[in-house]
């Protein structure tokens, strides 16, 4: 019988992302042979990050928390040659990154990763159910926690819906950040009063990645570089993709930071169905900053 694979839709954005930036971030990292690497994430049942990226995969570790689409997901990876490097664990990322293993008891294959792929549509934060954003943010920690102890730099890929109507959270980020450099002699009040007269998107861009960076200090980790995108997803549903090189330092408890003032400056890229444009919309940019990023395919 024929596998139909229509049902389950991405979109051209996501795709040119996945094809040119996503897979350039693992280029740009990693160097020939590519069969150390170990692969986490949620690729879905057409595995469409896996097809893309196989090619500089070793251990390919799949999540998928719909029981019906695991065999889809098996004849898939069969399909594409990788059954014989391919685990399927069943369960919700989170609480396989939290328990350490999935909803029948079977534990990852691989102690530790070197690309992890988290896709969390409903939102990562700012959105009603707090019991979600909590194991979200907990099984952020874990990974990093895990990570650490095996001394794994990393690639984390993570792609967040977002609501418009929400952003509490992130205003009161965008205070402390304004206290942080003001401890530094650092005056930013022009650039944070436009993110705080601006969208969402423009505030997750500066909410993320100050998150990932302090989770990545706690476990000695320094946010090396990063990039973000918006684009529309399925159903129009802004999204928002971040792409963070994660370094693990053994030498020091609290690896340099990436500036504050490089996260406020970094552009946010807008994705199209055939073409990325940073945002003619910036803020004022601090100066001394400096921007962070990876390159693309088409560089």
């Amino acid at each position: 019988m024929r596998m139909d694979l229509e049902m389950f839709v991405t979109n051209r954005p996501k795709d040119l992302l996945r094809r040119e930036y996503d897979v350039a971030a693992i280029r740009s990292k990693f160097q020939q042979p590519y069969d150390d690497i170990t692969y986490f994430g949620m690729p879905g049942p057409s595995m469409l990050d896996v097809k893309e990226w196989g090619d500089y995969l070793g251990f390919i570790i799949a999540v998928e928390n719909k029981t019906e689409n695991l065999g889809i997901m098996q004849m898939t990876a069969g399909s594409l040659g990788l059954s014989d490097r391919t685990q399927i664990l069943q369960g919700d990322v989170e609480s396989i990154l939290l328990n350490w293993e999935d909803d029948v008891g079977e534990i990852p294959g691989k102690d530790s990763f070197q690309v992890v792929n988290l896709d969390f549509e409903g939102g990562f934060i700012g959105f009603s159910n707090i019991l979600v954003h909590d194991l979200r943010i907990d099984a952020i920690r874990e990974l990093f926690r895990r990570q650490m102890h095996q001394q794994t730099s990393f690639l984390l890929f993570l792609t967040v819906g977002f609501r418009e109507k929400r952003g509490q959270e992130y205003d009161l980020n965008l205070h402390h950040i304004r206290e942080e450099l003001a401890e530094l002699g650092i005056n930013a009040q022009d650039t944070i009063n436009w993110y705080l007269s601006h969208g969402v998107k423009h505030k997750l861009k500066v909410y993320v990645p100050h998150l990932i960076e302090d989770y990545g200090r706690t476990f000695r980790f320094s946010l090396r570089a990063y990039r973000c995108f918006h684009y529309k997803g399925t159903g129009n549903v802004p999204m928002m993709h971040f792409i963070f090189d994660l370094k693990y330092s053994k030498r020091i408890v609290f690896p340099k930071r990436l500036s504050l003032k490089s996260i406020l400056n970094c552009p946010l890229f807008q994705v199209y169905s055939d073409k990325v444009e940073a945002s003619p919309v910036r803020p004022p940019l601090i100066v001394g900053g400096v921007e962070s990023g990876f390159p693309s395919s088409r560089a």
